[in-house]
């Protein structure tokens, strides 16, 4: 992505799982995650990017995480 979302919601399309736990690294924000049936939707982003260069999202799955074939 080369544009920080300024609403603050991203779409992982494609992907579910018994999601577990969201973060973004290094940021000390807390983000909600859940998975819906276009993929995982997180909320809570800040309206700018914590860092500047580069910005991590960590999603962790009980199990391996399953990718849709769409």
């Amino acid at each position: 992505m080369q544009a920080w979302l300024k609403d603050g919601r991203l779409v992982v399309p494609g992907v579910s799982g018994k999601l577990v736990e969201s973060n973004l690294l290094g940021s000390g924000v807390g983000v909600e995650a859940r998975v819906v049936a276009e993929g995982v939707v997180v909320e809570g982003l800040p309206p700018e990017a914590p860092h500047e260069i580069v910005s991590v999202l960590s999603l962790s799955f009980a199990g391996k995480p399953v990718r849709s074939s769409e």
